[in-house]
């Protein structure tokens, strides 16, 4: 589904990933293009020293890194200004805690703890910071809820309409096939899942059923077993009548949910529905809503089956494994299902027998009055992001929207999926757009993406007049700076300026730099695009200066981290939390999960024991026992010679019947935990590591950490945990596999060839600092497309690759850098034209989001 504010992220967060494609050519400036620009360009509106951020220059990089997303906005709102204050303030709180918790329900939101709470509550603070708010301010943040609610509330009002020529028009029969697709009341059936086919077969053979026969079930009443019979011969079945069949559905509804109360296999269906048992009841709207909320399909496909295919007294005679290809339509599909790419991979089988069904009056019956409850149950159900950018391109286009910046235009077209060219060259020096009603003048859209996103892309701007004023540009590419910049070609510029003796090491890249861009400038030409557009599109910059100063701004910024990470104090502690924490290993383990419920979800562990008494929890403790006990002996008697692993005994704990006297017929070691509702899964995580796992619960990571360290004392290459981690929703064993890395490996470096700096040598196992500084700079200069001048020893390389390399990914890349310059920036003597106090919250806000995104807390022992 399009997504207007993950897209709106999307492209605030590319000004600090900093993505730089080299393959754009740009052989000449051409500064003194004819687009749109804010008035008074050349005026200060960041300073930091004597670096000055005009207000042209913020302009220009708002523009094209968010402007289309930020103009469309402020249109948006002056268009809904009077339905945003018309929402109500009950409305807003409500969306709040929805748009927090995913949940409306205060008894949800009591059972979350506390940590889910603060997580929940950041990341939605986080959300309205980059769509553009101060999640700080009550009021900022009550009217980025009240927008969104009040583009829901238009767009389901175009729905509401008896014009058929209407894009939005919803006809009867639209509303009809909602009607019978979500309206159609309760139903009583029974449901019997199984964990496939096989299982099924086991069942259905150990009650003599055979299924498929004369259009329902017959009775096996041969003399040979049936396990044993190929072919069935009719004289040995004999067909089951509709009260025979609803017996054998309760009968192997007791044997395969030994853990429910048991129903009376003599009842009736009479008998059966005033039973009212809860484990028969559905309903066809809470179906389809765990369908679409729980991106569940086979919910979809359940509703379809016992409303649509079946009637009362009917039942499936063969296996249901239901495989979805959901609907993409928005006028069939209110309920947003996943898109059809995105297949069902369960392999479940199920039966049904529909018992009862709420009488629910004929669609052409409904009166008028109920008819429009429908419609408004129907828009209210139908109105999801794809629908609201649709609904807003055709409001824009109705209000004759005009563009007059040829880049915003071209934007504006991808994000709505339009041809319609809303460009024109006839700009009057004042308005950025034009509509019927009003026009947006270029300085008032200025002033609204100034103040929402202005600080996050002044910041970046200053970074790199930082670094092209630094000893970093002078050390890499010599004094001559203006001389990348003129009217012949940018790379000769710059080549001219590096041809010193003490410079030509950066000759080859820069020439490397001028064929790589002329080449692909040649191809664009021949596209027949005009290339300043190509760079505002492609690469978020209006002018070739700008995409200079990003480029050369990325080659140098690892100088300047460099000389301002203190490794001692804030590199030292991610690296002994790696050492100490050290965990490589193939897992390929087992997850044994609660489903009573039939829910096709793990359910809370703690929650299903509180439900019991002492003496129950005891016997389930000693239940879970036995199933390590039952696990780990079947996994060590098995037989490599022929080829079982630990998927054979998945398998057979999924067939396994549910027996538990050795004496039946249908004995299984597994029948005891199965009769219990213990579900099994494979829990596949392939090659882990530390860093994979150092933010799953702490209960994961001890049982995980626990079977590394018990490989580690093994001579095995592969072994499985000695018992059962409990997490919130399952009971895990892991299977442990040797990896090349699965040592720990040493930073210890004696260097007595003297083959490599000093710095290198270390008589430990854990890294010195000063290898994690001559490693970093290797890093760098790696990173450059030029040959590194550090040279490391291997045996280091492989140990800090193993122990430091992702850290280093964190304090080296381009949200460090954003951070360290924000923070710079605070402390330095930076200034703000205007409206300064909420520039410098907004970078202290920004730098708080990046730092939590960077470096997670490191937890004490």
């Amino acid at each position: 589904m399009d997504n207007p504010i993950a897209k709106r992220i999307l492209i605030v967060g590319t000004i600090f990933v900093l993505i730089i494609v080299l393959a754009v050519a740009c052989n000449e400036i051409l500064d003194d293009d004819d687009d749109p620009t804010v008035s008074n360009p050349e005026e200060p509106f960041f300073t930091y020293g004597e670096n000055v951020i005009t207000r042209g220059e913020l302009y220009d990089r708002m523009k094209a890194a968010d402007g289309t997303i930020q103009l469309i906005d402020y249109i948006d709102q002056k268009l809904l200004e009077d339905e945003i204050e018309a929402i109500e303030d009950e409305d807003v709180e409500e969306e709040i805690k929805w748009l927090t918790y995913d949940t409306n329900d205060p008894d949800e939101i009591d059972r979350l703890s506390e940590r889910e709470k603060e997580e929940m509550e950041q990341e939605f603070a986080d959300l309205v910071l980059m769509s553009g708010f101060d999640p700080d301010d009550e009021d900022s943040v009550d009217r980025y809820v009240r927008i969104q609610l009040a583009k829901e509330s238009y767009t389901k009002s175009q729905f509401q309409n008896d014009d058929e020529d209407e894009p939005f028009y919803v006809s009867d029969e639209d509303l009809e096939r909602y009607y019978e697709d979500y309206k159609q009341g309760d139903l009583s059936a029974i449901s019997l899942r199984f964990y496939n086919e096989e299982e099924y077969e086991n069942v259905l053979n150990h009650f003599n059923l055979v299924d498929d026969y004369e259009d329902g079930f017959g009775l096996y009443t041969g003399d040979e077993d049936i396990d044993d019979v190929e072919e069935f011969d009719d004289e040995d079945i004999e067909a089951l009548d509709e009260e025979e069949t609803l017996e054998y559905y309760i009968r192997i509804h007791n044997y395969l949910y030994a853990y429910r109360d048991t129903v009376d296999e003599d009842l009736d269906l009479e008998s059966l529905i005033e039973l009212d048992y809860e484990y028969f009841q559905y309903n066809q709207g809470d179906l389809q809503e765990k369908a679409a909320t729980r991106d569940e399909p086979f919910f979809a496909e359940l509703s379809e089956t016992l409303y649509h295919d079946l009637d009362v007294g009917e039942f499936t005679s063969e296996s249901v494994a239901y495989e979805f290809e959901p609907e993409t339509d928005p006028q069939d599909d209110p309920w947003q299902q996943p898109p059809e790419e995105e297949e069902d991979d369960f392999d479940d089988v199920f039966l049904f027998y529909v018992l009862d069904r709420e009488e629910v009056t004929d669609f052409e019956d409904l009166a008028s009055g109920t008819k429009a409850v429908l419609m408004d149950e129907y828009t209210e159900d139908l109105v999801g992001e794809t629908q609201i950018v649709q609904a807003f391109e055709q409001l824009h286009e109705e209000i004759g929207l005009t563009i007059y910046d040829q880049g915003l235009a071209m934007f504006y077209a991808e994000q709505f999926q339009t041809q319609r060219d809303l460009y024109s060259e006839d700009f009057d020096g004042e308005n950025i757009a034009t509509l019927d009603d009003f026009d947006v003048h270029i300085d008032e859209y200025f002033d609204y993406m100034a103040d929402r996103v202005g600080a996050i892309y002044g910041s970046d701007l200053l970074k790199e007049k930082i670094l092209l004023e630094s000893e970093y540009f002078i050390e890499h590419f010599g004094v001559h700076q203006e001389a990348i910049y003129g009217q012949r070609t940018l790379f000769e510029r710059l080549r001219d300026a590096v041809t010193d003796e003490d410079r030509a090491k950066n000759r080859d890249l820069v020439q490397g730099w001028h064929e790589q861009l002329r080449d692909m400038r040649e191809q664009v030409e021949e596209m027949g695009f005009e290339w300043e557009l190509y760079l505002e599109l492609q690469m978020s910059v209006t002018s070739n200066r700008a995409f200079i100063n990003r480029q050369v701004a990325n080659y140098l910024q690892g100088d300047y981290i460099m000389d301002r990470v203190d490794f001692d104090n804030e590199v030292l502690p991610y690296l002994e939390d790696a050492y100490e924490n050290y965990l490589d290993m193939e897992n390929t383990g087992v997850v044994f999960y609660l489903d009573r419920e039939d829910e096709l979800i793990e359910e809370d562990i703690d929650e299903y024991l509180e439900t019991l008494s002492s003496d129950e929890q005891d016997a389930f403790e000693n239940l879970l026992e036995d199933l390590e006990d039952t696990f780990t002996e079947a996994y060590e008697a098995l037989d490599e010679d022929e080829d079982e692993t630990l998927e054979d005994l998945i398998e057979e704990y999924e067939t396994a019947l549910r027996g538990t006297d050795e004496d039946d017929d249908d004995y299984s070691r597994w029948g005891v935990f199965k009769n219990v509702g213990l579900r099994i899964d494979t829990d596949e995580r392939g090659r882990i590591t530390y860093s994979d796992i150092r933010e799953e619960d702490e209960e994961l990571r001890n049982g995980l950490r626990t079977v590394y360290e018990a490989l580690l004392e093994s001579d095995d290459d592969v072994l499985i945990s000695e018992s059962l981690t409990k997490t919130e929703t399952a009971f895990h064993l892991f299977q442990a596999e040797r990896t090349d890395d699965t040592e720990r490996p040493s930073a210890a470096f004696d260097n007595e060839d003297n083959l490599y700096d000093e710095g290198f040598e270390n008589s430990d196992d854990f890294p010195t600092i000063e290898q994690l500084s001559l490693y970093s700079q290797y890093l760098i200069e790696e990173s450059r497309e030029t040959p590194a001048e550090t040279n490391v020893p291997e045996e280091v390389e492989d140990a800090l690759d193993a122990l430091y390399l992702e850290t280093h990914s964190s304090f080296f890349g381009q949200a460090n850098a954003t951070i360290v310059v924000i923070n710079e920036l605070l402390e330095g003597d930076f200034e703000a034209s205007e409206n300064e106090e909420h520039h410098r919250h907004m970078l202290d806000t920004v730098s708080d989001i990046f730092y939590r995104m960077q470096f997670p807390p490191i937890e004490d022992d």
